[in-house]
């Protein structure tokens, strides 16, 4: 099923030209004429005459070709590096044969996957043709497709006439999410109606927690059959993890810093691919979440769940965009009055020139927050710096700071980007 090609746009003609053969025509016609005029020879006028009205006639069916150009784009949204199908169909109305060069403009950050978004096309009357490619975006954002420019070429090849069409077609480009279960924090503080959380004490639930003496009153389908039989004189019964529901907060640093290294690798794209990962699975779980950006100021989305949630969160990752020094203090004070005590918060941060990272920190652990850093490599992406020294600089004050956060009991999530975001996570234990 196709989606619209959005706004249709208005159609804007840049006149009629003369082609390279049409130049040809009317210089031998207007040197004819004037040999004529010279020499007195009435043969060379016609010749010169002729050649004119060859022209003419040219620039007459120029006039009555009426093209038309419409797009499709298989999806309105869509994810980095997913392929989106686009058809362009080239239609001539009215007029005699034209050729018709077609191309639809796309956005620098686009791939073609499969076909050409352009094409040269020899169209009679009421004829048209439908020209289909695929593109991939390796990048997250907030694109326009379109408009396409077209030239079309009289049957004579004497007149072009250039103009664009087609309109545009909008696309959103999702930051990647990866399949990842059972990730992140999990909080043993229960709080009411914010969905099913598996919390570290024993209650109603399914997962196993442990054994004890059975009494009077539990079910028999609790009972461990196994581990009674090792002690005949009492029954053991199973006991399952309580469940409950627990807030999660979503920190991402969206610093100018963070941009460091190539467009399409550096570690601000990296943290929206985390936190795109991360919101996906907390709110499956029916849990809620508040979400926070900053950099250019703080911007938050209050805690909410659902899918209602998860595009809302979604839109606004493939919209930031790394700008100025807010630090992650004044993010983390901006929510300090509503923030649950003990509740999980995930902070995805380049670890970069933020002189205010460990203040915010110190200020998690006060309300007791469970705190989960993670964090690309920043030293892995190429374009960061050239100087050894520097590099060398950078990677002790990175591991400076990694240390003192981890002593003060913050988990802290190293992500080498030539690793699977699940395989980082696998090997820290939190799958």
């Amino acid at each position: 099923m196709t989606a619209p090609s959005g706004v249709p746009g208005r159609e804007t003609r840049r006149g009629s030209r003369l082609t390279p053969k049409g130049r040809i025509v009317l210089s031998l016609g207007l040197l004819a004429l004037a040999g004529a005029l010279l020499v007195g020879n009435a043969p060379l006028a016609a010749a010169g005459v002729g050649l004119l009205l060859y022209l003419a006639v040219g620039w007459s069916f120029d006039r009555n070709a009426k093209l038309g150009i419409t797009r499709t784009v298989a999806v309105e949204r869509t994810f980095e590096g997913d392929s989106v199908e686009v058809e362009m169909t080239v239609a001539n109305s009215g007029g005699a044969s034209s050729f018709v060069e077609a191309f639809d403009r796309l956005p620098r950050q686009f791939a073609l996957a499969e076909g050409e978004n352009a094409a040269s096309l020899n169209l009679r009357e009421g004829e048209q043709e439908t020209i289909r490619y695929v593109v991939t975006s390796p990048v997250k954002g907030h694109f326009q497709i379109g408009p396409v420019d077209a030239q079309v070429e009289d049957v004579l090849g004497l007149w072009s006439d250039k103009a664009e069409m087609g309109g545009v077609a909008y696309l959103t480009v999702y930051p990647k999410r990866e399949p990842v279960k059972d990730i992140f924090s999990q909080s043993k503080y229960p709080r009411g109606f914010l969905g099913e959380h598996i919390v570290r004490q024993p209650g109603q639930g399914t997962e196993f927690f442990g054994l004890r003496n059975y009494d009077f009153g539990d079910s028999l389908r609790d009972v461990n059959w196994k581990a009674s039989a090792r002690t005949p004189e009492k029954l053991m019964v199973n006991q399952r993890e309580k469940m409950s529901v627990a807030d999660a907060t979503l920190l991402i640093d969206a610093r100018a810093v963070t941009a460091s290294g190539l467009e399409g690798a550096n570690p601000f794209l990296y943290q929206c691919r985390a936190a795109a990962t991360a919101v996906t699975f907390i709110l499956s779980r029916r849990d809620r979440i508040r979400y926070v950006s900053y950099g250019e100021g703080v911007e938050i989305i209050q805690p909410d769940g659902g899918e209602r949630q998860l595009f809302k969160v979604l839109n606004h990752l493939s919209s930031l965009e790394p700008k100025g020094t807010t630090g992650a203090v004044e993010a983390v004070n901006a929510i300090l009055p509503v923030l649950s005590r003990k509740s999980p918060v995930l902070l995805f941060t380049s670890l970069d020139g933020d002189a205010t990272l460990k203040e915010a920190i110190a200020t998690l652990r006060a309300v007791d927050s469970r705190t989960v850093v993670i964090t690309p490599k920043l030293l892995e992406f190429e374009g960061v710096t050239t100087d050894e020294n520097l590099r060398t600089l950078l990677a002790l004050d990175r591991a400076r700071t990694i240390a003192d956060l981890r002593g003060v009991g913050v988990r802290v999530i190293e992500w080498d980007p030539s690793v699977s975001l699940t395989q980082a996570l696998t090997e820290a234990k939190l799958l």
